[in-house]
């Protein structure tokens, strides 16, 4: 009969030679990697200008003044500085804490829309209280009864002409009365306001 034919043996040289040729390969390529692979980085300094500001120079440009915090004109500037004023130093002025004088004052009325106090260029303080005026003078710590109205009064408001020797009072009765305060004595009675004089206001000669 027919027997089947033993299976071919393999030659020992049938190990293929893949393995080999591929470690060759990796290896080259390994190698010329590394020889082309860049060089590690390296931190650089950072500038030595960075946060650090240098001033331009402050020339002046056309129409910087209208911009400038200081009311003083460059021009004025420059003269003062010449005449040696912007380098004087200021002198400060202490304010006393504590009144050095107190005056009673038990008439005065207590309403905002009066003026009842007025200080002259002579140092002279007018007050009106009730229907009554009353002068004190700083220089002299004296109290002077200028006029008692009576009933033209009450007194709504007192004003010191420049010169401070007139005194306007002004009254609840719609009327303006003038006085020579050297002979305390009233000069001239205006009329005319039909509500109370509340205010006075001297300009020069002119009063309102």
């Amino acid at each position: 009969g027919l027997e089947p034919a033993p299976p071919p043996a393999h030659p020992a040289s049938s190990a293929l030679p893949f393995p080999d040729s591929l470690s060759s390969i990796s290896s080259a390529n390994s190698s010329s990697a590394a020889s082309a692979a860049p060089p590690p980085l390296q931190p650089t300094p950072p500038p030595a200008n960075v946060f650090r500001y240098e001033r331009e120079n402050a020339t002046p440009r056309a129409g910087a003044e209208n911009f400038a915090l200081s009311p003083v004109g460059a021009n004025s500037a420059r003269v003062l500085h010449e005449m040696g004023l912007t380098g004087a130093r200021r002198v400060s002025r202490k304010i006393a804490k504590a009144p050095f004088k107190v005056l009673d004052a038990p008439a005065l009325q207590d309403d905002f829309y009066l003026n009842l106090m007025d200080w002259s260029s002579q140092n002279v303080i007018a007050v009106g209280l009730g229907s009554n005026v009353y002068l004190w003078s700083a220089c002299t710590s004296t109290v002077t009864k200028l006029v008692d109205l009576g009933m033209a009064g009450p007194v709504c408001s007192v004003a010191w002409a420049i010169p401070g020797d007139t005194l306007a009072v002004g009254t609840a009765s719609g009327q303006v009365h003038l006085y020579d305060v050297a002979s305390l004595k009233r000069v001239r009675v205006m009329t005319g306001h039909t509500a109370r004089v509340g205010c006075l206001a001297w300009n020069s000669g002119l009063l309102s």
